[in-house]
């Protein structure tokens, strides 16, 4: 068949060999052999140019429903002389991969709300610890001595071997090992003025909010100086690819959290929990109503 043939003729970005082409991919590649517009097609089968984009970008969210992109799909593939059951099979496929995606993504989310007593009797434990370690060598050091003094044997019965102080750059070093929490320890605030990397996550604790929360700011850098921020209200997965489809972000963030990036646009954003998130990019706001699906999740493209 000419689907077939077709299917042959594209290159698999993927590098896998058992890859098959998306059914938005197989229709704009024939649509562009045949030399059609986007334009002539939407007045063909009677919708908008945004549908067409829509098809032929795998955007399936933007479309009414499952029902109506089936059908666009099927006069699609007649109106170019395509085999309508292949193209369906690969949308099949693609919104599979989709849902499969989706369930992955609803378990890690699982799995990290089910570490997290873990985690925060951890951190507390870890310094409870500390502090006890520190009040000791602290509160059992010699009153009278302001620097450490080596103990000398004199021969005399009264001479008592003087108590070095806690060593800073150990109690440092403990410090810079711990979460970011809040301690009344000083040594410890210290401690934390470690220099990050470039093209590496830094973050930064931004105070409290109104009611009590911890803001923390995740700064990222990559090569690019288009700015991106994401201020989350609640919990949410998100994931960021950039111009060159490179995955600069994948992960969980919580209520407070600040995700500022820098790199190259147009960046590919997912939400899974969009109306509780808030995009600026390059100082302008984003709004993302427009892109919120049935489930809160959103898939935007900004920068374009």
């Amino acid at each position: 068949m000419q689907t077939e043939q077709l299917a042959e003729q594209l290159p698999d970005a993927s590098g896998d060999l058992d890859a098959r082409p998306s059914a938005g991919e197989i229709l704009r590649q024939e649509r562009l052999r045949q030399g059609l517009d986007e334009k002539e097609v939407a007045n063909r089968l009677h919708i908008t140019m945004h549908y067409v984009h829509a098809l032929e970008d795998d955007k399936y969210e933007k479309l009414p429903g499952a029902v109506f992109a089936k059908g666009y799909i099927k006069s699609y593939a007649l109106l170019l002389d395509l085999d309508p059951s292949d193209v369906l099979d690969r949308y099949a496929e693609f919104t599979s991969q989709q849902i499969e995606q989706e369930a992955s993504w609803q378990r890690v989310r699982r799995n990290r709300d089910k570490n997290r007593p873990w985690a925060i009797i951890s951190v507390v434990g870890f310094i409870g610890g500390f502090t006890a370690l520190w009040a000791y060598n602290n509160f059992s050091a010699d009153p009278n001595s302001d620097t450490p003094t080596p103990a000398v044997a004199v021969g005399s019965s009264e001479s008592q071997p003087v108590q070095a102080a806690p060593s800073i750059a150990a109690i440092a070093e403990q410090a810079a090992l711990a979460e970011p929490a809040e301690s009344a320890i000083d040594v410890a605030a210290a401690a934390t003025d470690i220099a990050a990397a470039p093209d590496q996550e830094l973050v930064v604790p931004a105070g409290a909010t109104s009611n009590g929360q911890q803001e923390r700011v995740i700064h990222i850098g990559t090569t690019g100086e288009d700015s991106l921020q994401i201020t989350f209200i609640d919990e949410s997965f998100v994931q960021v690819n950039d111009s060159s489809n490179t995955r600069i972000l994948r992960d969980v963030h919580f209520k407070g959290d600040i995700v500022e990036i820098t790199g190259s646009a147009p960046f590919t954003i997912l939400l899974e929990n969009a109306p509780f998130t808030r995009l600026i990019f390059n100082g302008n706001e984003i709004d993302v109503s427009d892109n919120i699906r049935i489930d809160n999740s959103a898939r935007l493209t900004v920068g374009l």
